[in-house]
């Protein structure tokens, strides 16, 4: 999966207080944002960024 193919979008009004208190990160296609997420735990997040870094 290359970096154009995997678009995703962290709610950014809602994410980050989210994160803070339940160390969640909810994440959806930015082309389809009433479809189905993710919730990514701080680490599953920070791979995700890493994969993209390296992949995208």
């Amino acid at each position: 999966m290359s970096g154009s193919s995997l678009r995703v979008l962290v709610a950014r009004k809602a994410a980050p207080d989210h994160a803070r208190a339940t160390g969640e990160f909810p994440i959806r296609d930015s082309k389809t944002p009433d479809g189905p997420h993710l919730t990514l735990t701080n680490e599953g997040f920070t791979g995700l960024v890493e994969f993209a870094k390296h992949h995208g």
